[in-house]
């Protein structure tokens, strides 16, 4: 902790050297005065350039350091908002900006693939102050267990489709339980894995996708906290859904009744489910206000920045929909088997396509909207 603290010390020491440069460049810049036309827009242009300079340096103020790599050969790198060098020695980079190709093993090595990392760190400070480190050896405790989980889930699926009805029904409830935990501690690892492979479409956008890509990928820790109920809410709709009309297809429509009575207590139990999923999300583009208003400051439209948190939501629906579509899966199939002799599920496309939409709403009111909101405000506002 101490060695941490001193090394944030000195990257403030260097940003408020970096502040106090821009001050002095830019009142320079505006008690300059008389000249040719072309010395009068140059001076515009500097006054514009020291102000858009100091708007970020003030920005970065909180949380400037947030984390650092361990190589397996070579000297720690620290990752933070911005990109901070020692102009007094080689250039040596202080801090690494997180958008930089050096820091992405920070957000996309894993227990499976260290890219060369041997530990990860993350740093919480409050201020200038370091108040708490966490240290990962790859999440490798983490995988594990999630790992575990999931055999475990799919296992109890496979030996209660041997029981009675009755009984396969009540087991299921812990199949599911035991995936989804399972799918929130291999969160973060599943999400970094969907950029992996998904980051050649995403170029197809151009910068925007791969802003989106890099975004999802530092961010999947606090993502991954949506994934839970999000899969769960999902998950559950698709198994109590599926149930009925596979019954419907292979025995015809059970008591009306009985079926929409099950349909509204999967509903109730889903809107909790999505309401915490959009809580979450919502929480994490609102902690990213900041970063926002300096995607507008470095010249992108608010059309160009709601674009890249499109691109995150859709990387987050197709995530969430894939992983509970193989949680319904195999909660179902055992089901449908013991009660009705099948190992396939039958979910009519029109059904399929309203749980998608649905999906998407629920992940684009968490994201989407909230950021939509934010960015109303000017960018040098938000960032003030």
């Amino acid at each position: 902790m101490e060695a941490e603290q001193k090394h944030l010390t000195g990257l403030y020491d260097r940003l408020d050297g970096m502040r106090a440069l821009a001050e002095q460049r830019l009142s320079g810049a505006l008690e300059a005065t008389g000249g040719t036309p072309q010395a009068r827009s140059q001076r515009e242009s500097s006054v514009g350039m020291y102000t858009e300079q100091l708007g970020q340096l003030s920005a970065v103020e909180s949380g400037l350091c947030f984390g650092r790599l361990d190589p397996e050969s070579g000297a720690p790198l620290y990752i933070g908002r911005i990109g901070i060098f020692d102009e007094e020695g080689d250039y040596e980079p202080l801090l690494l900006d997180w958008r930089a190709p050096a820091s992405r093993p920070f957000y996309l090595a894993t227990a499976a693939d260290p890219l060369g990392i041997r530990r990860r760190r993350h740093i919480r400070s409050k201020g200038r102050t370091v108040v708490a480190l966490d240290d990962e050896v790859l999440d490798l405790v983490r995988a594990v267990l999630g790992l575990l989980l999931l055999a475990a889930g799919t296992t109890l699926s496979v030996l209660i489709s041997d029981l009675a009805a009755d009984a396969a029904d009540d087991a299921a409830f812990f199949v599911m339980l035991s995936l989804c935990v399972g799918v929130g501690l291999l969160g973060p690892f599943v999400l970094r894995a969907t950029i992996a492979v998904a980051r050649p479409l995403l170029a197809l956008a151009g910068g925007t996708g791969r802003l989106a890509a890099d975004t999802v990928a530092v961010l999947s820790r606090s993502l991954s906290g949506a994934l839970v109920p999000l899969v769960l809410a999902v998950a559950f709709a698709g198994v109590k859904v599926g149930f009925h009309t596979t019954t419907a297809h292979l025995a015809g429509p059970g008591p009306a009744t009985e079926v929409w009575l099950d349909y509204a207590g999967t509903a109730v139990y889903c809107v909790f489910a999505a309401v915490a999923a959009v809580n979450t999300l919502a929480t994490v583009v609102v902690g990213r206000r900041r970063d926002l208003a300096l995607l507008g400051l470095a010249g992108a439209t608010r059309g160009r920045v709601l674009a890249v948190v499109v691109c995150e939501a859709g990387i987050v629906t197709v995530t969430g929909l894939v992983l509970a579509a193989g949680v319904a899966g195999v909660t179902l199939m055992p089901i449908v088997h013991t009660a009705l002799g099948t190992w396939i599920p039958y979910v009519p496309p029109a059904t399929l396509a309203v749980g998608v939409l649905a999906t998407a709403g629920v992940v684009a009111a968490g994201t989407v909207l909230p950021a939509a909101l934010l960015t109303r405000r000017r960018p040098i506002e938000a960032v003030g």
